[in-house]
């Protein structure tokens, strides 16, 4: 790349990774959709392997670095007035936050 520095999402845990990614909603339709118990009880004991703060869901982060134009910025609203308490949420899936940009 040349100039215009990066853009560094995260760290994030691999938990808050994950959930930003839809992993519950997913797990869910898994599970809906399978009929083995001992299947039912495996996708269970991954999905805990994978987000429980006791296991990897604490020990692993994700991080992004990207061009600082990857960022778009939130489009501005026009004619109603909104207050938001809260900022816009990143276009970067999987990220709440962005921590540096250089």
């Amino acid at each position: 790349m040349a100039g215009g520095g990066v853009a560094c999402l995260g760290p994030v845990t691999q938990r808050v990774f994950l959930k930003n990614m839809g992993g519950d909603a997913r797990m869910q339709v898994l599970l809906r959709n399978c009929s083995d118990p001992s299947s039912r009880k495996q996708l269970i004991r991954s999905y805990d392997l994978l987000t429980s703060p006791a296991h990897m869901g604490e020990r692993f982060l994700f991080l992004c670095l990207l061009a600082p134009g990857r960022l778009a910025a939130p489009p501005t609203p026009t004619g109603l007035k909104l207050d938001k308490k809260s900022p816009a949420p990143l276009p970067v899936a999987g990220f709440s936050e962005s921590n540096h940009v250089w």
